[in-house]
């Protein structure tokens, strides 16, 4: 035995609809989802880029942690790139974040932009040399764990022959 009547299915059929309908707007996407935008980031990597050079190496930051390869008395320039979800496809985007020296006896900022900073490692730097933090805004949706974190700069054992 069925609890609802076909007489009153047809009555609440357009009804139904139309709260279906409603709701589905309510819950739509924010405005920053739109066709085209970044929905959200995933992940924080880093370009690592010597001065004077051309050539540079993405580290995963957040969340793999990866230590940036350096060497005692270099400049390098560290961007913050993310992963972003765009139209739910995976694209790199600029993270634009604030930094800071946040560990580390043998690391200097000495520039700094929007999603980067430039370091100089100091002559005596062994080990870990320091670290980077970072401090991002609300430009995106992220998880609270990688809207900050430290890039770690790990000095490069020199290979005897």
């Amino acid at each position: 035995m069925s609890l609802f009547h076909c007489s009153s299915s047809r009555r609440f059929a357009l009804p139904a609809i139309a709260l279906a309908a409603l709701v589905s707007f309510t819950f739509a996407a924010p405005a920053a989802a739109q066709e085209g935008e970044v929905s959200r980031v995933i992940a924080i990597q880093v370009y690592a880029q010597v001065h004077g050079s051309d050539d540079s190496y993405i580290y995963g930051v957040a969340p793999e942690s990866e230590p940036v390869g350096v060497s005692p008395g270099q400049r390098l320039r560290l961007t913050l790139v993310g992963t972003g979800l765009i139209d739910g496809t995976g694209e790199e985007v600029e993270i634009p974040a604030g930094f800071n020296v946040a560990a580390g006896p043998s690391v200097d900022i000495i520039g700094r932009g929007d999603n980067w900073v430039d370091v100089f490692i100091r002559r005596n730097a062994g080990g870990v040399a320091g670290q980077i933090g970072y401090q991002v805004g609300d430009d995106y949706e992220m998880r609270r764990e990688i809207r900050s974190g430290r890039i770690v700069l790990q000095v490069e054992e020199e290979e005897e022959e």
